[in-house]
């Protein structure tokens, strides 16, 4: 919780970007026998939305990590998930290829059309996949 607390303050988002935090975040997540897949990726949510974080978070190896989560996390993991991948995903085309290769895709759908009964959570799920669905090549995974 206090990492989650350092990193609300922008000034500590940057200072914790370049002294390389995202590595260890994205090795707890990869983790998922371990109880630090939530908290790791709570804080990676809220440092994802500085620029560097993507470019940070993509150099270490988080997207297939983030994909495994949507595909066999829990709810909450899922969740947590999806909203990284969209942030990842949003104003790169680079990133949205390289999530749509991961294979992201199916496990998004079927999260989009699970049990989840609050249209808040769905519109967590549809996000993504609309803004994964301008990747010209994400029909291919429908077909």
């Amino acid at each position: 919780m206090s990492l989650y607390l350092l990193c609300s303050v922008k000034e500590n988002k940057v200072r914790a970007i370049q002294v390389g935090i995202m590595k260890p975040l994205v090795e707890l997540m990869a983790g998922l026998e371990f109880s630090m897949v939530d908290k790791a990726a709570f804080v990676l949510s809220i440092l994802v939305s500085i620029p560097d974080a993507k470019t940070a978070l993509v150099d270490e190896g988080s997207i297939p990590v983030l994909v495994e989560i949507v595909e066999v996390g829990t709810q909450r993991q899922k969740e947590i998930a999806t909203v990284v991948l969209l942030q990842i995903c949003e104003d790169n085309l680079v990133y949205r290829t390289m999530v749509s290769h991961e294979g992201a895709i199916p496990p998004l759908v079927a999260l989009s059309q699970s049990g989840m009964t609050h249209a808040k959570q769905k519109e967590k799920v549809r996000k993504p996949l609309q803004t994964l669905y301008r990747f010209p090549y994400v029909s291919l995974f429908f077909s």
